[in-house]
């Protein structure tokens, strides 16, 4: 087993399970690691076994390597590690001022965090110009951060028309340098409703039956709306049924409006009405 031992003729180290990498900056007080390193002394001419009970300390630092002293009594050995840089990333810390930073970032924090509005939506120009839907972020070399608490937003005055309109987000800077960033905002169309219900056919059971939540949903799921060259589906929502109940003696086809609505966004207003036949299943 493992003993104390101080009559060795002499002391070996085996660093093959050892740390023998450290990061920069050490010096000769850096606490060694002797996880794994093994230490043994010869007595008595070739008799071995493996010690505790040494210190090891480093003796020697240079650039890239340092060399380790174990010490057993009066005898010694020494072992090299290498010296490597430190590359963990540095936790960014908030400044106080703004006086170091060098570049910004700049968040939209409006309309969901979309730079993409559809034509109806109202005040377009004026969401993108209001101060407060925007997070400006600046940051210094060593990526230290601060946040800046009311941008210049300058746009043009309508957006109301469909394309793409540059924004230009600014702050000031150190030395009282502007620091801008251009961003792009999108206008769309909003999708119209196709109206191709009319006619569609929704199976019911035989029997007493009332249109269950599931039963409305489908309904509205099969509405769909065409915006530029694709279709819009699922995003419609079920207002109004002119009929919901069915008694079982109501065995023929029944044609019912229906009023459904777009949900996708609040500020597309879609709300239409349609035809849709009711059919007992077979």
């Amino acid at each position: 087993g493992k003993v104390y031992y101080y009559g060795a003729d002499f002391i070996s180290v085996n660093t093959a399970n050892a740390k023998t990498e450290y990061v920069n900056p050490i010096t000769t007080s850096t606490k060694v690691d002797t996880t794994g390193l093994v230490v043994t002394a010869t007595y008595n001419g070739n008799k071995t076994t493996e010690v505790t009970g040494y210190t090891a300390a480093f003796t020697t630092v240079g650039e890239t390597s340092a060399t380790v002293t174990v010490t057993l009594g009066d005898k010694t050995a020494t072992y090299d590690v290498k010296l490597v840089e430190d590359t963990t990333p540095a936790t960014p810390t908030k400044l106080s001022d703004n006086s170091t930073v060098e570049r910004i970032e700049v968040e939209f924090v409006a309309n969901e965090g979309s730079l993409e509005f559809y034509r109806t939506a109202s005040n377009i120009a004026t969401t993108v110009k209001n101060e407060n839907s925007w997070k400006v972020t600046g940051y210094d070399k060593n990526g230290n951060y601060y946040v800046y608490a009311k941008p210049t937003v300058t746009c043009v005055a309508s957006m109301e028309n469909v394309g793409t309109y540059k924004v230009q987000v600014s702050v000031e800077g150190k030395d009282k340098v502007k620091l801008s960033e251009v961003v792009e905002v999108t206008v769309k169309d909003a999708p119209t409703y196709k109206g191709l219900l009319n006619g569609t056919v929704y199976l019911i059971p035989a029997g007493d039956y009332e249109l269950s939540a599931t039963d409305k949903a489908n309904i509205a799921k099969m509405v769909y709306g065409v915006m530029a060259d694709y279709s819009v589906t699922q995003d419609f929502a079920l207002e109004t049924i002119s009929q919901d109940f069915f008694p079982a003696d109501q065995t023929s086809d029944q044609t019912v409006t229906i009023s459904v609505s777009w949900t996708k966004d609040p500020s597309v207003v879609l709300s239409v009405t349609d035809s849709i036949t009711i059919r007992r299943e077979n």
